[in-house]
């Protein structure tokens, strides 16, 4: 009965220290005669065979040791290197940022600012994603991190955390504080943005009253019914006749003109 409990035991057994502790309960058991001779050479036989799959199991491991945090996923690459660089340098010079600044950035990282800048100009504030912005500037995430870090010590940007506790975190707010920066946007910076209002020159005699009449008389220009201007000009026609120069006579031109509308 007692041979059973210490091959039970034996089986059990975890590592070799219980393997070693249950070796000396054996032989102090079989010491005070509470265990035949033949039972203390099959339980020691089962202790044996037991150390011998404990040294397989060091020996070939099964399953690789735990190595702590699991290794992080590799960083995607752009499909397309020399077009990432192309859109990169397109982007850093469209000019939305003003020279002043970029003097202080790099190439990536002024196509990150331009990036940012362009979703203030339309929205006010920046709220894409890290990868959104590497991917627009043809740059990797690295490059973002630096250079929003950069500008938001030059006092440049205003870059507002949305975390939430044990959950996902939003995407930060990102919004250009620098006056100069703003001024610049509100001009137009980068091309594109400023309302043109061309001259009108378009004149023309029907329709209008007689303020405009007279206002268009006073300045000197001569309307008829058919909208004829007539401006007298010479020109000297180099004609030799006798040795000397004769110039024609004046003429009339005739340009139609029309009144504003």
């Amino acid at each position: 009965m007692l041979a059973e409990q210490f091959k039970t035991a034996a089986a059990a057994a975890r590592n070799s220290a219980a393997l070693d502790q249950l070796a000396r309960k054996l032989w102090l058991a079989h010491g005070e005669g509470h265990i035949a001779d033949a039972e203390a050479e099959a339980v020691s036989a089962s202790l044996q065979a037991r150390r011998a799959a404990f040294a397989t199991r060091r020996a070939y491991p099964s399953t690789p040791p735990a190595t702590g945090r699991p290794r992080p996923a590799r960083s995607p690459r752009s499909p397309d290197r020399q077009a990432s660089l192309e859109r990169r340098r397109r982007t850093a010079m469209s000019g939305i940022v003003p020279a002043k600044i970029a003097a202080s950035f790099t190439m990536a990282e002024l196509a990150v600012l331009t990036v940012i800048a362009g979703q203030c100009q339309r929205s006010g504030v920046c709220v894409l994603h890290v990868d959104a912005i590497a991917a627009l500037a043809g740059c990797c995430r690295r490059t973002v991190q630096t250079a929003r870090r950069h500008a938001q010590q030059l006092g440049l940007i205003l870059v507002k955390e949305r975390r939430r506790p044990g959950l996902p975190s939003f995407t930060n707010i990102v919004r250009i504080i620098s006056k100069e920066w703003n001024s610049w946007l509100r001009l137009g910076g980068g091309g594109g943005c400023r309302d043109l209002c061309p001259t009108n020159n378009h004149f023309h005699s029907k329709g209008k009253s007689q303020e405009t009449r007279r206002g268009l008389t006073a300045s000197g220009l001569e309307l008829t019914t058919g909208a004829e201007l007539s401006i007298m000009t010479s020109t000297p026609c180099p004609r030799s006749i006798g040795g000397g120069t004769q110039f024609r006579e004046p003429e009339r031109c005739s340009v139609n003109r029309r009144t504003p509308r």
